[in-house]
Parts: C-alpha cells; sequence; structure tokens
C-alpha cells in the first residue's frame, strides 16, 4: 500500500512543480478518492525528500 500512495503523492507533487506540500497534496488525493491520511503523507514526504518549494517574497 505504501508503494502505491507513495507512487501518488510522487504524482501530485510533480503535478504541481513541486508547489503542493502535504496539506494541498492530501487535498487532491481526497478529491480523486484516493483513501491515504495526511499523516502518511506527510510521513512519505519526509522519508523520500519531497517538499514543498519556500514561498517567494519580494
Amino acid at each position: 500500500m505504501q508503494c502505491r500512495a507513495l507512487g501518488c503523492v510522487r504524482q501530485v507533487h510533480q503535478d504541481s512543480s513541486g508547489r503542493y506540500g502535504s496539506p494541498r497534496v492530501h487535498a487532491v488525493l481526497r478529491r480523486q478518492g484516493r483513501g491515504v491520511s495526511r499523516g502518511s503523507i506527510e510521513e512519505l514526504s519526509l522519508w523520500t525528500v519531497i517538499g514543498a518549494l519556500p514561498i517567494r517574497t519580494a
């Protein structure tokens, strides 16, 4: 299950050009009907070095 979830998380992250962090990735996966908890997404992101890009300020 984690391998499948990791693939989904990576795909959503890649589709967002690296802009989405765990809250948005979780929201997208819920809209797609995938049952992945936010905690699991955070853990997978932490272990696989997936993270959102920092916010740019002027």
